[in-house]
């Protein structure tokens, strides 16, 4: 591994990321004003500074583990991260990290959290002082306040049942909002949706709404099919507070014909004192005869909602696609960031994107970091960071 591959998302001018071997990368970054890290499965999360971004450090205390979200909290100024670790006990467990101060080399606060079931691609989110900790399988969702996560308290988090299936924890940009919210889909049909809303003071309300149907998509890869070769991520993929805190914004996969999209579902009043959010409408992102699947969500400082994922088919190897929030009632068609460079050989994809504000320049730039295909290397899963758009 070359750790100066780290620094692309310090310098963010379209490199290739960090890789894998014999494992899909699963790609994560997370951005401060003046510090950039990306994690990939298997190794050690790699950390460079703005201001020397060819040289990057690994950070140990989170170890090798997979499945990692990174996430910088501009409300708590601290890095927080969630991914999978196991050390021995009947089921995998939560690593949360979170820094201790502003730089990610510094020390680390880390705890091994372990829900009632088995987890998997968990996720994190938080609200000014409380985040919650949510994943697919395990059917909880978990939270502790960061006053408790970087003082070395946090061992103990609360646990609250998850309403519906395939849970997510939603974030924000500025992490500044009154709620937390976890989404899940209201059942085996995903014909609807599950909000869970948790405020300052552990009080849940609990919301299902209908929804056209979603997770429908197929996910394309030169002769592959992915979802016919196994079980590839399901619907929610990402969930996003908009600014202010009156608009979720919900990712889900959906066919179009024989092409799968990505639908952005806008649900609305999710911050009101009275808690009955209604489905405002929704939006389509495709590529016409390809398929745009595990993306991600984030919101610029100037109020635009970015759309960054995958983009691949029959022909065309995993390239990373963008697009942006117009409205409800439309298909819209994604826009190229960087092509593959070819098919390779590695017959997984992995679970999702990544995306945040860049905050070195304000927020005004969307980073970005997803899988990328490439040509003749065999058995390795390889990524992408960009700015965008």
């Amino acid at each position: 591994m070359r750790l100066w591959q780290a620094a692309v998302l310090a310098a963010l001018v379209g490199c290739e990321g960090p890789g894998t071997i014999g494992n899909p990368p699963d790609p994560s970054g997370a951005m401060s004003p003046e510090w950039g890290c990306v994690s990939v499965n298997g190794i050690q999360p790699l950390c460079a500074s703005i201001f020397d971004p060819t040289h990057a450090s690994a950070i140990p205390t989170l170890g090798s583990g997979n499945d990692r979200k990174m996430t910088w909290d501009p409300w708590a100024q601290r890095f927080l991260s969630v991914g999978l670790t196991y050390s021995g006990g009947a089921y995998l467990e939560e690593l949360v990290g979170c820094s201790t101060t502003t730089s990610p080399l510094d020390y680390w606060q880390t705890y091994n959290y372990i829900p009632a079931g088995n987890p998997d691609q968990p996720s994190l989110g938080c609200a000014q002082n409380l985040c919650v900790v949510a994943d697919r399988s395990s059917g909880q969702f978990l939270a502790n306040t960061v006053t408790n996560l970087e003082s070395g308290t946090g061992w103990n988090p609360w646990a609250f049942t998850v309403t519906g299936i395939e849970a997510i924890a939603a974030h924000s940009r500025d992490g500044d909002l009154s709620y937390n919210y976890v989404v899940s889909a209201g059942g085996s049909g995903f014909s609807s949706v599950n909000i869970q809303r948790l405020g300052p003071s552990l009080g849940l309300w609990n919301a299902h709404i209908p929804t056209p149907t979603y997770n429908d998509d197929p996910i394309r890869v030169g002769t592959l099919n992915m979802n016919q070769l196994y079980t590839t991520t399901q619907s929610p993929l990402d969930a996003y507070v908009g600014s202010g805190g009156a608009h979720l914004f919900v990712l889900v996969g959906v066919s179009h014909g024989a092409d799968g999209c990505l639908r952005i579902m806008d649900f609305a009043d999710v911050g009101a004192a009275t808690f009955a959010p209604t489905l405002q409408g929704y939006a389509d992102f495709c590529l016409a005869g390809s398929d745009v699947w595990e993306g991600a969500l984030a919101q610029n400082i100037d109020g635009t909602l970015f759309l960054v994922a995958h983009c691949s088919g029959p022909n065309v190897p995993i390239s990373m696609c963008y697009s942006y929030w117009q409205g409800p009632s439309r298909t819209l068609q994604m826009t190229f960031k960087q092509e593959g460079f070819g098919f390779g050989s590695l017959y997984r994809v992995g679970d999702y994107a990544t995306a945040a504000p860049y905050w070195p320049d304000g927020g005004h730039h969307i980073a970005a970091t997803t899988e990328i295909g490439v040509q003749g290397v065999t058995n390795q899963g390889q990524t992408w960071d960009d700015l965008i758009p």
